[in-house]
């Protein structure tokens, strides 16, 4: 094989990252889970045939809604690494000096270019930023800085292996 054939080959690695954008219901969750584990361990209420609280059957099912709820609210940033050249014109644009990159207004940027869907813009990209918590901006930059700082191995997988081979038997 030719270094043609080769460089034609190449893809850059991707990602989907999932962000749920309803952090106000984390908390409700919370409130619901601590009910549940107490109704669940009591059996001050009434049971159900099968000897479960009914109360905790009842949160269970509020737990599941909400679940969905959130699930609902989740929504996917598809994710591309950039080729090295880009990626040194993006940091030298963010350079604050020697060996010294602006982090928050290179990851605004890094994220921008490596965000294949929703496509954004810089200047969106920064409003997502200071719409997002800290937690939820950091999940989005830690895969975008995984995707163009690490380099990919072949993954492998000894539970699949095995149930491959079993699976043919």
């Amino acid at each position: 094989m030719d270094i043609e054939e080769l460089l034609a080959q190449i893809r850059l690695p991707t990602d989907v990252v999932p962000l749920c954008l309803r952090g106000d219901l984390i908390a409700e969750w919370a409130r619901l889970e601590r009910d549940f584990r107490a109704a669940n361990s009591t059996l001050d209420d009434e049971v159900t045939p099968a000897g479960v609280s009914t109360r905790a059957v009842a949160i269970a099912r509020q737990m599941e809604g909400m679940r969905a709820e959130m699930q609902a609210a989740t929504r996917l940033f598809s994710l591309q690494a950039v080729r090295r050249p880009e990626w040194g014109k993006l940091v030298k644009a963010h350079s604050k000096g020697p060996d010294e990159v602006d982090e928050d207004a290179f990851s605004v940027a890094i994220v921008a270019a490596c965000c294949t869907d929703p496509v954004m813009t810089v200047a969106q990209a920064e409003r997502l930023r200071d719409e997002l918590t800290d937690g939820q901006w950091e999940t989005l930059g830690k895969a975008v800085m995984a995707l163009n700082r690490t380099s990919p191995g072949v993954p492998y997988s000894q539970a699949a292996a095995v149930q491959a081979v079993v699976g043919e038997a």
